[in-house]
Parts: structure tokens; sequence; C-alpha cells
């Protein structure tokens, strides 16, 4: 189970739902996508004119729940491609299940490369306390062939997941 302070109160019939946002830009069809943080201009999150706000690499041992972490050392990055449009996602906390997955597209080209994506396994609660938790996802172009995303898209990623086993 995740041991984290999560927001209290999110209404619905699902005992302690979790929802994890991550902001996800693909450097390279062949490379790990890298977790971004949004990083304010200014002075103590204030915007003040003196840098723009923008995204900037998050840490490589994880962020705000995606990632090995130090409760896993062993997963060195938080995302790892494996083949064409096919990457594993490692999370910092164990959870029960997947409620559901949302990909949002905030690209600067006219149309992604590959706007269709699916969840092809998940491991979020792995056997061996030692092995960290994870899911697989695959993406799809337009004419159903595995296709990573291009270069420099950000993806917005929102994972529902659930951290009770009651009914």
């Amino acid at each position: 189970m995740a041991n984290r302070n999560f927001v209290q109160f999110m209404y619905g019939l699902e005992k302690k739902p979790v929802r994890i946002y991550a902001t996800v830009k693909f450097n390279a069809t062949t490379a790990n996508p890298s977790l971004q943080q949004w990083q304010f201009g200014g002075f103590a999150g204030v915007y003040q004119g003196t840098a723009a706000p923008t995204y900037v690499a998050a840490p490589t041992s994880g962020f705000k729940g995606i990632g090995g972490g130090t409760q896993y050392p062993s997963t060195t990055v938080p995302i790892v491609y494996n083949s064409a449009g096919n990457y594993t996602v490692y999370f910092q906390d164990r959870y029960i299940r997947l409620l559901g997955f949302l990909c949002t597209f905030n690209t600067s080209v006219t149309f992604p490369a590959a706007p269709f994506t699916q969840v092809v396994s998940t491991s979020l609660t792995p056997t061996l306390q030692t092995t960290c938790p994870s899911l697989v996802l695959q993406y799809y172009n337009t004419s159903g062939v595995a296709t990573s995303p291009a270069l420099n898209e950000q993806h917005l990623w929102t994972f529902f997941l659930s951290d009770s086993s009651a009914a």
C-alpha cells in the first residue's frame, strides 16, 4: 500500500482512490523519456517576470509517485524504453489495482506521431517487496502499428489507482 499523505477527500464509490500525474518529454524514438516538473519563474513560486515558468527535467530518481526513489534503489530511471512505442513506468509505491489511465498530448506538432495508448500489463503489487511496482504502456500510430512518440513530444499522464482492497 502507498504510504503517503494524500489529499483526503475525493468523492466517489471507490475506496481510497489515488491519482498520480506525470508530465513526460520524449527525447528520441529509442531512448528513455524524461519525467518533467513544473518550475515557476521568479521568487518562491510566484511569477515575478525574471524567468518564464516552464517544465524542467525532474530528478532521475523519480518525482511525485513515479520512479523507484529510495524505496526501490535498483530502479535507476522512472520510465524505461523497451521497444517501439513500449515503455515501462515505475511507481514509488505499491497499489492494489489500476482503475484507469489517461494520456493528454501537449505537443507543438500538428498531430502526435503515436496518438493511441494502451496499458498492456500491470505489476502494481509485485510478490517480492524489493521489486518496484510498474506498468507497461504501448503507443500506436493511426494505422495501429507500434510507434514511439516523436522527438520533444510532451505527454501528460494521469494514473487512476486504488489503494484499498475493500469492496
